[in-house]
């Protein structure tokens, strides 16, 4: 599934903080991200219910299979800037996310085989 179609089928159907969140990864029009952007969604991880919708989402983006290069590397940076600024929890969440990550180590975007 393109990246275009995870972002719009988060905007029909998400929470607005996964859509929140969704649109800042899953855009690759913008290479970067704002720390105004990145802070809004640390204060966020001080709810439960809204920070186990971020990572839930976080999780998702970091299937390089399914996701571009830009998604997972604005996944990471927004993975390490909640462990930074997060609440506690963040830190609990990305260390069982842990092998996910690990896995990006290796990554080579040339070598990704997308399935049509």
């Amino acid at each position: 599934m393109s990246t275009f179609l995870k972002r719009q089928a988060l905007n029909l159907s998400g929470t607005e903080t996964e859509k929140k969140i969704g649109g800042l990864l899953y855009n690759d029009q913008t290479d970067g991200l704002a720390s105004k952007e990145l802070n809004s969604i640390a204060a966020l991880t001080f709810n439960p219910k809204p920070a186990e919708e971020i990572f839930k989402v976080i999780t998702a983006c970091l299937d390089p299979q399914q996701n571009t290069w830009q998604t997972l590397l604005k996944a990471v940076i927004v993975t390490d800037h909640l462990v930074k600024y997060g609440a506690e929890r963040c830190v609990d969440h990305c260390w069982n996310m842990m092998r996910r990550i690990e896995v990006l180590v290796d990554y080579n975007s040339a070598a990704v085989k997308t399935a049509l």
